[in-house]
């Protein structure tokens, strides 16, 4: 029996007791802006805000209002506000959606008409209708994501809300990673000008600063390493994920704080982080260097005749099974969400190795499998303990 997916207007209707949280559509999550088409950080903003404040209404062929003191612009803000709606209102977008005809791409306006006071105040009401594409690919959408409202209102970096809205969408699937090809990233988060067409561009001023936001204000986690193709890179593995209690409680205390100072708190995240994962990298060369040992042994036990010894160098090429170092890291991280225990995750690595390369079937999704027993070995860490 097919399983009939929920519609996305249903979930934002659920969701309106929950202040805070918007319900993005997926095509809209992973938009495209053709041409090297881009929007600025505060049109990203009230991009978000607008979704927010139509909420299920979104698909109606009406005008939505909204005070502009209700969507808490700053003074300073309130004066680029003519500039940041005619932006909004001027910039086109691809949207991919599903049809009878299989996936195409609807490339349009996101909204149609915009009506705003001839002088900016903060009692001054603004009203806009979305467009007939963009209301009709939401009418038609059956996935979604959760974002927060505070954490985008709250960003510096114009592709982090982006970025922002990508993870989410993707955070919590049984997939952790997903490989985008550069390009198409460049396009989805707005970020194909001509100065960021170097990588170590690309890399310095979105992915790096947009990722840094996201883990320090948000409840989504993410991480990301280069796909190279000889040196060049030609694409880029995301992994997301969904913090825990304390990691979620952390974000909003930080958004509960004056942004002053927010900068250097969270390149201090970022500095403990960057050290944690150096000397993980450290102790899994060192556990790395264990095992190259004991394959040693195997071989020469297996030399010997030993029936009962497996070449583990052997099983591990056969099952195909191995992770990257952001993948070990997020089964640990999420192993310490759920329990409050931190592995060892170099030894659990290694013993999760072995135990793979060995079954008789081949693991269907590695990360997926790792990140569980990551959790099992932490419960039980945590159960001996008591």
């Amino acid at each position: 029996m097919t399983k009939t997916l929920t519609k996305t207007t249903a979930v934002i209707r659920a969701a309106d007791d929950k202040p805070d949280e918007v319900i993005v559509a997926g095509e809209v999550a992973e938009i495209r802006f053709p041409k090297g088409a881009s929007l600025s950080l505060l049109a990203s903003k009230l991009f978000v805000q607008l979704l927010d404040a139509a909420g299920a209404d979104v698909t109606e062929d009406r005008a939505h209002r909204a005070t502009l003191r209700s969507l808490n612009w700053s003074h300073r803000e309130l004066g680029e506000l003519e500039d940041v709606i005619d932006e909004l209102h001027a910039t086109k977008v691809s949207l991919t959606v599903n049809s009878r005809n299989g996936r195409r791409r609807r490339t349009g306006l996101v909204l149609a008409d915009v009506e705003r006071p001839e002088d900016a105040t903060s009692q001054g009401e603004i009203e806009w209708w979305f467009s007939r594409t963009f209301r009709a690919v939401i009418a038609n959408s059956r996935h979604w994501a959760a974002i927060s409202a505070r954490a985008v209102l709250a960003m510096e970096c114009k592709y982090s809300p982006w970025l922002y809205q990508l993870a989410a969408l993707h955070a919590g699937r049984d997939r952790v990673s997903e490989d985008w090809e550069l390009a198409d990233l460049r396009e989805r988060l707005g970020a194909s000008a001509p100065t960021l067409r170097r990588w170590q561009d690309f890399k310095r001023h979105v992915l790096e600063p947009a990722a840094a936001e996201i883990n320090h204000l948000t409840g989504i986690g993410v991480a990301w390493e280069p796909i190279k193709r000889g040196r060049k890179v030609v694409g880029v593995r995301l992994s997301t994920w969904r913090k825990g209690r304390e990691e979620i409680a952390a974000a909003a205390a930080e958004l509960e704080r004056h942004r002053a100072g927010r900068k250097e708190r969270r390149e201090g995240l970022v500095e403990r982080l960057d050290a944690e994962r150096e000397e993980t990298r450290a102790e899994i060369a060192a556990k790395l260097a264990e095992i190259n040992e004991r394959r040693a042994h195997d071989r020469v036990a297996k030399a010997e005749g030993d029936p009962g010894q497996l070449d583990l160098e052997e099983a591990i090429a056969k099952a195909g099974v191995s992770l990257t170092p952001p993948q070990i890291r997020v089964g640990a991280d999420q192993a310490l969400a759920e329990t409050g225990v931190r592995i060892d995750a170099e030894a659990a690595y290694a013993d999760w190795l072995r135990a793979a390369a060995q079954r008789r079937d081949r693991l269907r999704n590695p990360p997926g499998h790792w990140i569980d027993y990551c959790k099992r070995r932490a419960r039980e860490q945590r159960d001996g303990a008591n």
